[in-house]
Order: structure tokens, then sequence, then C-alpha cells
């Protein structure tokens, strides 16, 4: 319990510890093993209800007793399950003594944290829903954040994955986008978007204090609670940070996935009304305006835009629903939702059955499919509405004023280009104003830094681009935004002139199309091309320029400039033999090089030797990956870090050749300068491809490269199924180029998003017929390259997780042109 005594006797109190005593504390504490005797009292309490979910369980509870974060607790609270899963949670406490298991009859989720949190012992509580997972090191950032200031409640961003995708929701943007500490709800209304119990931790005695349970019985039992422990809340910190991963069941089985059925429409209508009535009790008005804000931008129409919006019964609960809200609506609220909402709300809200089903099946929800005008006010959307109940809504519902314009954008291909004075960085994107058709309305792009702590601003060379990757899909049937691709460039001499290193700049964007102009923060980088692999370089021989940014593509894209404490002069790799020169930039002296490889029980210390200079020399020969649980992982990262002789450890930072070259090594363990800037170790135990350089021909991918392989094996072909033929070429380890060739790619098959990996077989010479697929790794050069499209095809070529490449063919809605 921060702020009092816990049950072990520790006070944690400002007068004795501080904020930084407490931050060490946590560090302390964190660094203990799962099993360490002087962990008495967790430090965070995890709460797990589970129901039938023997699919899923094993997985959540892993990414728990995974987390960097180890003082903690796992309370899986077993609500009254048929299945596999109390045999599942049984085993995993046998394993782990972090683990207990609690059983109840079925009385579902709310019951089951109820039960749980009666149990927690923890300073912090946090809930995970049992077919989730949390992202690593989740726990460590919400904590780390609470105890910075003893917050009440920290807040972090939420991501959905499925079988096929990871997305991120795009309210994550107004609520995400920004760090907050120390907020009451009235500074950010909008927090109500993040109405779930998990993503987040809770001071315990906060909670305590407050003597409130979940709902039992029902769904949607969590966002009234939700609601008033935020207006009660006397500390939320909101972090930009992904700190969970929501899973959406491709089977539909979860509970809160059913919108169309009339029971679960009743129970949402139950959670609004109890959470209304609280927050017009507890709250105020700019709260209530916040919550009503997510009522009608985003709940009311999974009600609306589904096919059960056709039963009368279904409709009538809704209208009447609808009609209570609106009487106690804040004045204005209605204005912050988009054009198309407003009118499906009005249309409720009067009862206008047949005009909102004849509006829904027009596809009137999909704003971009049809025609606007450019006015004084903003502007104006011709909707599909009969003359009729187009009478009947108010003239301004149709409209969308420049105040509430948002860009779409997105950040697609970029790197460090040029050498020395000339060294710039190159961002290769999109952005338009939706709904606005630039083949009648020409914009003007323009892209630039703001030195966070002097405000100078030094603007990027735009120019527009014809390259096709570059321009978007077309949204709907109507808007073109073929005027909409840019490059812009950034020569770092103009960011590091007289800066003070560290120097913060934050990019922003404009477009100005007609009389509107909209400016927001650069942002949404996409993981497709190879800028987050490419992002930094190394100036003036110790100040290092990096492009930072998140995997929360919702907060602002940054360049870092700043001075890291230990620089790389020289890597060697030969093999599993590391060579590794280094420097300091200050007055430290380092003693230790530490290695980690990422997800596995493998380790080494190497001793340092300073040299008469006053550089660092290491060698070592890096520990082979074993079989872990069974298996061998296809890749693997090592960390690098080098301790001082106080004991603190900092990363390696790239210098050598001032921009990232081409990984070093010549086996199947490799050196490679990290997004970060720093030194990291990747490793293919099964081979790889290694690609230099990426182009395209009619029909045609040519790979240029060559395979690092095991030594029992050989390349032996290229196979990306069925949309690609299969390329013999050979088994010469040493391949020079591949040539991919494409099958033709029909509309029909090209109807939908259609992601597949390129993969090489590696023949081992002693097991006759054996292959193992192995990854396409990029290098730098091919990189920079991604995406491209393929000429002649509907495929693009993708940067996809961890170097590797990917082809994706386009939507039937979007065109592929050639280069």
């Amino acid at each position: 319990m921060v702020g009092g005594s816990s049950e072990s006797g520790e006070v944690w109190s400002d007068k004795r510890m501080g904020v930084l005593g407490r931050v060490k504390q946590l560090v302390r504490i964190a660094r203990q093993g799962a099993n360490a005797s002087t962990r008495e009292v967790p430090l965070v309490s995890v709460v797990v209800p589970f129901y039938n979910v023997e699919s899923y369980l094993g997985q959540s509870v892993d990414s728990i007793l995974a987390q960097t974060l180890t003082s903690l607790e796992v309370i899986l609270v077993d609500d009254g399950s048929t299945d596999g899963s109390a045999r599942i949670a049984a085993d995993i406490a046998a394993r782990d003594s972090r683990v207990q298991v609690l059983t109840q009859a079925n009385a579902g989720p709310g019951a089951a944290r109820n039960v749980g949190v009666a149990r927690a012992s923890g300073a912090y509580l946090t809930f995970v829903d049992s077919d989730d997972r949390l992202p690593a090191g989740a726990l460590d950032t919400l904590v780390r954040s609470a105890m910075t200031n003893d917050a009440d409640i920290v807040v972090g961003a939420i991501r959905r994955f499925d079988s096929n995708r990871v997305w991120l929701p795009e309210w994550v943007k107004g609520v995400h986008s920004c760090p907050a500490q120390g907020i009451r709800l009235i500074e950010l209304p909008g927090l109500l978007r993040n109405n779930y119990p998990v993503g987040k931790v809770f001071r315990r005695a906060f909670w305590n204090s407050h003597d409130l349970a979940f709902r039992r019985g029902v769904i949607y039992e969590d966002q009234p609670l939700i609601a008033q422990m935020y207006s009660r809340a006397r500390s939320i910190n909101v972090l930009t940070e992904i700190t969970y991963d929501y899973r959406r069941r491709e089977d539909r089985s979860s509970i809160s996935q059913r919108p169309e059925e009339i029971a679960d429409l009743r129970d949402r209508i139950a959670a609004w009304n109890l959470s209304l009535s609280t927050l017009l009790d507890e709250a105020a008005a700019p709260v209530v305006a916040g919550w009503y804000d997510t009522i009608y931008g985003t709940h009311l129409h999974w009600y609306l835009d589904n096919d059960s919006i056709s039963d009368g019964e279904y409709w009538q609960l809704l209208v009447s629903v609808v009609r209570r809200l609106r009487g106690r609506e804040p004045e204005g609220v209605l204005r912050n939702t988009s054009p198309e909402k407003r009118v499906a709300i009005l249309l409720l809200a009067t009862g206008r059955h047949a005009d909102f089903l004849a509006f829904r099946n027009a596809g009137g929800y999909d704003l971009g499919r049809f025609p606007s005008r450019v006015t004084a006010a903003g502007l104006l959307h011709e909707l599909p509405l009969t003359a009729d109940a187009l009478a009947s809504l108010p003239d301004e519902v149709l409209l969308t004023p420049e105040s509430s314009m948002a860009l779409g954008q997105q950040v697609l291909r970029g790197g460090w280009v040029g050498e020395g004075a000339e060294t710039r960085l190159q961002l290769a994107g999109h952005a338009f104003i939706p709904t606005l058709d630039l083949s009648v309305t020409a914009s003007h792009i323009e892209v630039f830094a703001t030195n966070r702590a002097t405000g100078e601003i030094a603007h990027a060379r735009v120019q527009r681009s014809n390259d096709s990757v570059l321009h978007p899909s077309r949204p709907g049937d109507l808007a073109e935004y073929e005027g909409s691709a840019y490059v812009a460039e950034f020569a770092l001499a103009s960011l590091r002139g007289q800066s003070v290193v560290p120097a913060h700049w934050d990019l922003s964007i404009r477009v100005s199309s007609g009389p509107f102009k909209v400016t927001e923060p650069l942002r949404n980088l996409s993981s497709k091309g190879g800028l987050t692999e490419t992002a930094c370089c190394v100036s003036d021989g110790d100040v290092r320029a990096r492009v930072a940014s998140q995997t929360n593509r919702h907060v602002a894209v940054r360049i870092l400039l700043e001075k890291p404490a230990a620089l790389v002069d020289h890597v060697a790799l030969r093999g599993r033999d590391l060579a590794v020169s280094f420097r300091s930039t200050g007055e430290r002296r380092f003693v230790r090089l530490h290695l980690q490889a990422a997800g596995l029980p493998i380790s080494q210390v190497i001793p340092v030797s300073e040299q008469a200079d006053g550089s660092f020399e290491v060698a070592a020969r890096i520990s082979v990956v074993d079989e872990h649980d069974g298996s061998v992982p296809s890749a693997v990262s090592w960390t690098v870090r080098v301790e001082d002789s106080a004991g603190k450890r900092v990363p390696l930072s790239w210098a050598e050749g001032r921009k990232h070259g081409p990984p070093l090594g010549t086996g199947t363990l490799r050196a490679y300068g990290s997004a970060t800037g720093n030194l990291k170790l990747e490793e293919y135990p099964r081979g790889c491809f290694f690609v230099t350089g990426i182009s395209t021909a009619p029909g045609e991918l040519v790979l240029s490269g060559a395979a690092v392989l095991p030594d029992d094996c050989a390349l032996h072909s290229v196979d990306g199924g069925e949309l690609m033929a299969s390329s013999t070429i050979g088994s010469v380890p040493d391949a020079a180029d591949i040539r991919v060739a494409l099958a033709e790619v029909n509309s029909a098959r090209a109807r939908a998003v259609n992601a597949f990996a390129i993969a090489v077989d590696a023949c081992s010479r002693h097991e006759s017929g054996h292959s193992t697929r192995i990854p396409v790794v990029l290098g730098q050069a091919a990189l920079l390259a991604l995406p491209t499209c393929v000429e002649s095809t509907a495929i693009v070529a993708e940067r996809a997780k961890g170097r590797t490449l990917t082809l994706r063919t386009t939507s039937a809605s979007g065109r592929m042109r050639t280069q």
C-alpha cells in the first residue's frame, strides 16, 4: 500500500523515500526472482476471471508470468468452467508459486472479479481477461508510472488482435496520443472512452476505500464501476504506451461480441443508464459531455449499424433509450459527432424507422462514398436521404466545420540518406482532408519540426510524389487523393544547428485545401516500410539523431538529438566470435559487457579491457542457442549492454559509418544497428536469405543477396504460396539473386487484402528430403525501398515483423499503378 504501511511493515511515504526512492524500490523488487524469499507481499495483484477458455488461458497467463516486473501474484478465478480450463489453471499454479486458483459456481465475470479483489494483497491491482494478453513490460510501465506520483489509476492504451492481424482502435488517438500525469477526469473527459477495467493499474488502497464492486450476473458489468472510479480518483496518469492486447474472437464466442442480440442490447442499456446516473450525481458537466461523446460517437452505432435494427422491438428499445439520453444531453454535445452519426441519431430520436433503414442500406454510414461541397462554414455532405427525411433534420446536421476536420495521414517509407554534411532524413507518405475531392480542390502539404525547448521551427523540403504505393486506396466511391502523396526531407544540419543536446523536435504536418487548413502532429508511422529499422544516424562524432516512434501509431513522430553514453568504433563478428571496441562520451569507465537472448534463458557477462587511449575493448564467443522447449526458434535477438564501474548498464550506440550500414557477420549470427541506434545481435539459427537490394520487373520481384545457412544446409528454392510460382535457384549457399516470378492475380482473388510471406527452403544434406522454411531478412538498402509495388501485378512488397519480407495483394477497391 503506497503512502501507508504495507502488510510487511515497510512504509512507502513521501517523507521517507520521495519519488526517486520509490522508483528505486520498484527496480529492486522487480529484479528479485519469482521465488525470492524477501518478496513477502507482491507489488501487483493480477485478477483473471475465466470460464471455458481452454484455448486461450495458457497464453494469457504466460504473458503475465513473463512480465519484467516479477513481484506479483496472479489470482485465477474459475467461474464454474466445464471444459479443461480448470486443469490448465491448476497445472500453471503447480509450476509457479505466484499463481493461486479460486473456484466459484458460475456467476459471471463481475462476481469472479469481486472474489479476486477480495483475495488480493498487492499494493496495486490490475485485471486481465482470460483470452487476452499483456505486452512485454506492460506491468512495469504501469506501476513505474503510478509510483512516480502515487497515482490512484494509471491508464494505458489498448491494442486489438485476432489470428490474422493486430490493429490499434481509432479511439486511442483521442485518448492516448499525448501523456498526462496527475490529472482529474474533468481535465480529460474523453478518457471515459477507455472504460474497460483492463490495461490499467489501480492503487488497491484507493480501490478498497470506495467500497465498490462489479455488478453480478450481467455483461458490461464494468462500465458503471470504471466511470465511478475515474470520477473519484484524485490523480490519474494517462500513458501513450500500449499496455494491453485485447483479443477479437473470430468465432464470436465472447459475450461482448454480439450486439445483434436483444439481450445484449438490454444489458448495454442498463449499463448506460447506471453510468449516466452515476456521472450526473458525482461529476461535473464537462465529464457528462465526455461520456455522451463516447455513446454518440461509438457505442450507440454498434447497435444501429447491424442487421437487427430492422426488427421492430430492437428498434423501439433504441428509440426509447436515445430519447431519454437526449432529454439529459448537455448543450451542443451532438455537434461533436460526425455528420453520418448525427443523421442516424436524429432519425432514431424522431422514430423514422423506414428513413433510417433506407439511409443505412444505401451506405450512409460510409461518409467518404458521397459528395461534399465546400462552403464558408465547412464541408457540407450529401448523404443518401429522402427529401422528406432531409427536411426533418436541422440544416447544420450535414456540416463538418473546419475545427472538426482531421487528416488522413500515414508515413510509409523513410530513412537517413546522403553522407556527411548532406545527411538528410527522408519521409514519404500521404496526407489529405477526408471526403474533400482533390481532383476538384488542389492541396498544399507542409512538414515541419518544432524544437520543444526553444520553439525554433525547421521546415522540410516537400515534393509531391507519383510513387503509386504512397497513394492511399480510395476509401469510398467518390474522393480522389491523387494529390496527397509527398516526400519530405529534413537536412540534419538544420536540425543540429546550434541546438543544445539533447534536443527534442516534434514533427507536424499541415494540409491546405481550398479555404481549409488542418495541422496535426505527424503520426501513423507504418510498419510496412523500413523507417522503424533505419531511423538512426550519428553526426559530429558523438551526436546521435534518431526518429522516435511508438507501437502506438497515434503518437507523434519525433526527432531526437542525443549524446549516448557509449559509442561503438568498430565491430567484428565472424561466426560466433564477437570483437567490439567502443569509447565513452564522458568520464565513465566500463568494466563488463552483458549479452541476453530475448525470451530465452541464455546470457553472458564478459570483462571489458580499458586501453591506453581511453577506449574499451571486449572479445567473446557468443553462446550457442540450443533447443528451448523442444524447438529451435527461427530468430533470436541479443541485447548488448555495457556496465560501468558504478554498476549501471547502458546500451552501445552504433556509430560506424555515420548511418547504419549492412549487418556485419559471416554466419547465422549478425550485428545490427537497431532502430533506437544501439548495437544488437540478431541470430537466425535455422538460417536466412539476407537481402541487400530489391528491384522489380514486370511480373517479377528481384531479390539481391546471399544465403546464410547452418553448415548442414543448402539453399533450395523460394516458395510464396498459391499467388507466387516456385522459383528454383539451385543449391549454392551464396546465390547472388533470386528472381521471383509472381502469378497473375485477378480481381476475384484480390478482393480482400491477402498477406503471405516469402520463405526460403533450406535442405539438410544429412536428412534426405527434410526441409526447413527460413526467413528472408532485409538489409538497409532493401528496407529503404519498401514498401514497393511489383510491376504489372496487384502485389506490394512490404516489411514484416523482424526485418522479414511479406507480399500483399491489394484490395479490389484500391488500384495498383506501375512505377
